[in-house]
């Protein structure tokens, strides 16, 4: 949650995320929305390594959960 949270505030503070912006003539472009907010490559980088994390984060969240609920449901009261 600590990931998503980081991404999405990061996102919002600089103007979208390389998963939604471009690259173009060597000009690097976050995007929000339709809304596009130029940035260093290096920081294009970083948005497009960080949205990516989030697509490994989220699932292994979703397993942590449903593995920590169904030890809970098999545990003795």
């Amino acid at each position: 949650m600590l990931n998503f949270a980081s991404f999405w505030i990061i996102a919002a503070a600089s103007g979208g995320d390389a998963g939604n912006g471009k690259e173009e003539g060597g000009r690097y472009y976050l995007a929000e929305h339709g809304h596009y907010t130029e940035v260093s490559k290096d920081f294009f980088e970083y948005s497009r390594v960080h949205a990516r994390s989030i697509w490994i984060t989220h699932p292994l969240a979703l397993l942590g959960g449903i593995w920590f609920y169904s030890r809970k449901k098999l545990m003795p009261a």
